[in-house]
């Protein structure tokens, strides 16, 4: 820094950087020493001190703002100059509206000059407002209108921004952490992770931009740079965009494909990817800030917007949203920043899936909720005061605090109110007249609305409803949300635009993207929810714009990808959807689609044009037929041997195992056989032509009957394998972890034996379902991974041979092992793993469904797998809306395959445990109607079947998770119905259990029914806590015996280590710190043990996680008694 003192300091921001140089070129022509920090200041050394320094020898400064608000050093520079002027008033500042500039903050009100250069194509061109800028340096000051008496103190449905703090109340102060404010700036400086939960309107992004990051300014030990985004329906792309903005002479082209090898980079980096970001990024930030805060908004869109199909697209946009989180928490371990986070609170059950989140949410979490009356008052009058308003009459404040009420979502309403009121004011007085015009609280959007709505004509309505429309996100089971679109390219539209987002109206928002693309959107979902005429639109063409949003995520994929073949939209529903919509789009807008649906219309035209012609050249091969079976009959005589190794094998295998012990296998004798003599080479010169068709037609009979008896050894492989697997399901006194050790033996060997068989085209489908077979034993055996590689072994052999022997049949085998092993994965938590399969089961046997549309059996199997779809995508997702959507279309297969003459009572079955998942649904709904009548109809189903079949143990069982079910329901509403029903639970579960003591399934209900009936006394008002211990101690004493009879079935150490949790829990409300503190360090090692077998399983982890919550809380109970003690 060169000079000892300065005429004036030059603020600006990096965007607007042209301009400034031109002011400060215009202000050294005028002879007047400026400070220019990319003249006087060195990159990549700390600014900050350097800039305070040169503020505090400047005279003067200017303040540029442009159109795209103010930057990061830019905000300190701001807080500087005021600071400065409160102890020097001499000291002017002048903010200068730029180019372009529509929206200046108010934070300058009591300035009386500012210079307006934003109606100006170029600096020059407004030499008068140049003259002004001299002159107010020099010290004189000019008498001129000045756009500070139009800024109003309201944001209406815009965010608060930094530069608008001043004016920002409501949400208490930074020195109280019992206040929002308070709570969110001291979590923020204690942890590296934090999330706002509130309602939308509730004012989370007011709160952090006009609240947190002030109050991080003030920090004087660490310079802060705030980085936000929002995730949008392609997170990693919008992460990476976030850190490399597009250059001034950067093409859109180039910058597209850099930002698509980033998101590679992101897909499929370290784990602390990011972190390495982010330090590279600070690192060549001007100024060198010490630490990032980097805000996420809206990170309900990751949920909001992501695609709930089974598509590679839909699958791959979920794991982006897992990583996408993964790589966010996991920068905050190893980088210097602090992500803070906004959500809506309608997706908190989405939120918490994520294991990672769930296990900091919620001690790292800050609820907004509704604001006080006293508070709310100050939002209202503090600004108006600032800006020199008044109210007339005075009570007129209290009319608009009682229109607004105590709902913490109207603060858009409130605000925007208040800045129509503003626009009606009379000279400085907010009026009840004025008050009246804008439509009150309630009705001030809408009034908006109507009034710019109606000024269109006939044809630009039609015009301005398809544009509204691109502008929302149905809901799934959550509100509609806004969606950004690009700018549309008609002059028609891009006039409504402006209509609708000029200054006085501000119902949309326009702007850029990263890639410097100009966009539009809603400017709060609040006016989806109060304009009538829009929900009106929205409910009127929900299917069209949820199909609309499915093919933008897939089209933006596409492009992504540089528009490869294979991420058109494939065959089948997507692909008709598209095409159902590019024939009647009705009122919704697809010009920014046409040329996706018609590439993948094309794409699948041709792909139907090369199968017709690969079914024409198949049929020219059928002459090499028989060519191919005398060499197949060549191969089957030197492999016919291995064959009959099978056959004894097994035999050994199930002897093995239909003994239930640990025996040791003996060497079986070799079975033998007599193989036919081979046939005497003759010569082929000295063989007529019909010796050779003669000598053709005998191999071909002989290699036909070796196949056969080969068939027949497989065939009673098959039956042995599924021998094994009858006797391993009703087996009662073997240990898993012996099961699991023979079948990894068995298999092993029958692996060896079979190494060739499996490339036997005719054998396949066999081959395929016994190593489907061998995948239900490990199942049974609770030991997924090695299920999962028998699986996907069998899976192989059928996708390799479309055409193997009996398809179908095999097909169908297949898809009720993956919907087996999918059942098991989600019991044991891990549902990643039972998505997958059980998405794969519902393709198998939709495939089946189609080639077999008349057969009650295809439509029951595929009912049952979107039953298990739809519990899977509420578990994972958290979309309950499209689970109920599913549950009730497998409810509707089920009615067709009992149409269709398939078996009553086992449909009725599924029906009640479809009813059963889908009161499970409208729980998470809070459709509260719905649930119970669902409930209702699985009860009143399930009792009529234990009727008709009182000894059938199967429909018993169901009766009484239904029982439990219906108790689940009525606990907070009817707590003596809830006991009935917790009770007949009971009864039915004893009398099970004592009809068969070695039964373990029915010890494990019998175990659950005591758990659950322990918590029901635990609860409640009158809490009966000697009840509660009778009941958890026999869940207790059961689970204890189940665990020493089986020490390797997880899923009973797992319930042991709940009921030591509820033992605990009681202990700790008895106040028997030490027996508490007992109970949950046993099932803390229970629990550290499974996760340490499986680290990934989210069920697992998350229990660990608040057991070592528990266990500090014992902790701080037991040292506060001490201090206690030790006071006295």
């Amino acid at each position: 820094m060169r000079a000892d003192h300065f005429d004036v300091f030059i603020s600006y921001s990096r965007a607007d950087s042209q301009h400034a140089a031109d002011v400060e070129r215009l202000l050294r022509g005028a002879a007047l020493r400026t400070f220019f920090d990319r003249r006087e200041l060195t990159p990549g050394l700390p600014w900050v001190r350097a800039l305070e320094d040169a503020m505090g020898k400047s005279k003067s400064a200017l303040i540029l703002i442009g159109p795209r608000g103010f930057g990061n050093t830019q905000q300190y520079e701001r807080e500087f100059a005021l600071y400065r002027q409160t102890q020097d008033p001499s000291f002017r500042i002048v903010p200068v509206l730029l180019l372009g500039t529509s929206d200046p903050p108010a934070g300058f009100l009591h300035l009386l000059t500012w210079i307006d250069l934003s109606a100006s194509t170029r600096i020059a061109d407004a030499p008068d407002e140049l003259a002004r800028l001299l002159a107010t340096i020099g010290g004189a000051e000019t008498e001129h209108p000045s756009p500070r008496q139009d800024l109003c103190p309201y944001r209406g449905l815009d965010a608060f921004r930094e530069e608008d703090s001043l004016f920002y109340f409501g949400r208490g102060s930074v020195d109280d952490t019992s206040t929002p404010l308070g709570e969110l700036v001291a979590k923020a400086r204690s942890n590296s992770f934090v999330m706002v939960v509130g309602r939308s309107g509730s004012g989370k992004s007011s709160l952090i931009y006009a609240g947190l990051v002030p109050a991080l300014r003030q920090d004087r030990d660490t310079f802060w740079h705030v980085l936000s985004l929002r995730p949008g329906p392609d997170p990693l792309r919008a992460l990476a965009e976030a850190f490399n903005v597009r250059g001034d002479n950067e093409g859109m082209a180039s910058y597209a494909t850099k930002i698509s090898e980033e998101v590679v980079r992101l897909r499929s980096g370290t784990p602390d990817l990011l972190g390495h970001v982010i330090r590279e990024y600070l690192s060549r930030t001007d100024a060198a800030p010490d630490r990032l805060l980097l805000y996420v908004d809206q990170w309900e869109e990751l949920y909001a917007q992501a695609s709930s199909g089974t598509d590679d697209y839909a699958i791959q946009q979920r794991k982006d949203v897992d990583r996408f989180i993964d790589l966010l928490l996991g920068a905050t371990q190893t980088a210097p920043v602090t992500v803070v986070a906004t959500v809506r609170a309608d997706f908190y059950d989405s939120l918490v899936r994520h294991p990672q989140l769930r296990s900091v949410l919620p001690a790292q979490q800050v609820n907004l909720t509704s604001i006080p009356r006293s508070e709310l008052h100050l939002s209202i009058t503090e600004p108006a005061k600032m800006a020199g308003l008044a109210f007339d009459p005075p009570s007129l404040v209290d009319r608009i605090l009682d229109d607004a009420g105590e709902d913490e979502g109207m603060l858009p309403l409130l605000q925007y109110a208040l800045k129509e009121t503003f626009a009606y004011r009379s000279g400085n007085t907010m009026t009840a007249v004025s008050y009246e015009r804008s439509g009150g609280v309630q009705r001030a959007i809408r009034t908006t609305a109507e009034r710019n709505f109606e000024r269109l004509s006939s044809e630009d309505k039609i015009s301005a409803r398809q544009l509204f429309l691109r502008l929302v996100t149905p809901g799934e089971g959550q509100e509609d949300t806004r969606a950004r679109a690009s700018m549309p390219t008609a002059l028609g539209l891009q006039k409504i635009v402006q209509n609708f987002a000029g200054a006085k109206t501000r119902l949309l928002v326009t702007g850029r993207d990263r890639a410097g693309r100009p966009t539009v959107e809603v400017a709060h979902e609040a006016l989806i929810r109060t304009w009538p005429r829009l929900r009106e639109w929205v409910d009127a063409n929900r299917d069209m714009l949820r199909a609309r949003a499915a093919i933008l995520q897939a089209q933006a994929e596409w492009e992504h990808h540089r528009r490869r073949d294979d991420l058109l939209l494939p065959r089948g529903f997507q692909l008709e959807r598209a095409r159902a919509l590019l024939e009647n789009p009705g009122d919704i807008t697809i010009d920014d689609l046409q040329d996706y649906i018609s590439r993948s219309i094309e794409f699948e035209q041709a792909r139907i044009d090369r199968e017709q012609l690969e079914e024409l050249e198949e049929a020219r091969e059928m002459a090499d037929v028989e060519r191919a079976a005398r060499e197949a009959a060549e191969q089957a005589r030197t492999k016919f041997k291995r064959y009959f190794v099978i056959a004894s094998l097994l035999g050994a295998l199930a002897l093995y195992n239909f003994g239930y012990a640990f025996m040791k296998r003996h060497d079986a004798e070799m079975a033998t056989a007599e193989a036919n003599e081979q046939r005497q080479q003759v010569e082929a010169k000295n063989v007529q032509v019909e010796a050779q068709r003669q000598l053709a037609e005998a191999q071909k009979n002989e290699a036909e009957e070796q196949r056969n008896k080969a068939e027949n050894t497989l065939k009673l492989v098959g039956q042995l394998v599924s021998g094994i697997a009858d006797n391993l399901q009703k087996a009662q006194g073997i240990r898993i972890s012996t099961f699991q050790h023979m079948l990894k033996d068995s298999e092993r060997s029958f692996e060896d034996a079979t190494e060739q068989l499996s490339k036997e085209p005719k054998f396949k489908a066999s081959y395929a379902n016994m190593m489907s077979q061998f995948g239900l034993l490990y199942l049974k055996a609770g030991d997924l991974g090695k299920a999962q590689g028998s699986f996907e072994k069998s899976l192989k052999i059928l996708e390799s041979d479309p055409d193997s022997y009996n398809r179908d049949a095999t097909l169908r085998g297949i898809a009720d092992q993956l919907h087996e092993f999918a059942r098991v994965a989600q019991m044991w938590g891990n549902l990643d793993k039972a998505a997958e399969y059980s998405d794969r089961a519902f393709v198998l046997r939709s495939k089946i469904l189609q080639r077999n549309d008349s057969d009650p059996v295809s439509f029951k199997d595929a009912g049952l797998s979107l039953y298990q779809r739809a519990d899977l995508i509420k578990l994972t997702t958290g979309n309950a809306k499209a689970a109920v959507d599913m549950q009730q279309t497998a409810r509707t297969m089920m009615q067709t395959a009992a149409s269709l003459g398939g078996k009553k009572p086992e449909l009725d079955k599924h029906v009640s445990l479809i009813y059963g998942s889908l009161a499970d649904a409208y729980q998470a709904l809070g459709m509260r109607e719905e649930w119970r009548d669902s409930l209702v109809k699985s009860l009143n189903l399930l009792k009529a079947l234990h009727a008709a079949f009182p000894n059938d143990a199967e429909y018993t069982r169901y009766l009484t998770w239904a029982h439990q079910a219906m108790g689940g329901y009525l606990e907070r509403q009817n707590r003596s119905e809830a006991l009935e029903q917790y009770k007949a639970c009971l009864a039915i579960r004893e009398e099970l259990a004592q009809s068969d003591p070695e039964n373990w399934t029915y010890q494990y209900d019998l175990a659950w029914a005591y758990h659950l009936l322990g918590g029901f006394y635990s609860n409640g008002s009158q809490a009966d806590l000697d009840s509660a211990t009778s009941f958890q101690k026999s869940a207790f004493v059961i689970r204890k015996q189940l665990t020493v009879a089986d020490p390797s079935n997880m899923r009973w150490r797992k319930d042991l280590a709940l009921s030591y949790i509820e033992l605990g829990d009681i202990a700790m409300r008895r106040e028997n710190i030490d027996e508490a503190r007992t109970n949950f360090e046993s099932s803390r090692e229970i629990m550290q043990a499974l996760v340490d077998s499986d680290p990934k399983n989210g069920g697992w982890n998350n229990v660990l996680s608040g057991i070592r919550q528990k266990i500090s809380s014992a902790k701080a109970s037991l040292a506060s008694a001490q201090d206690s003690n030790d006071g006295k």
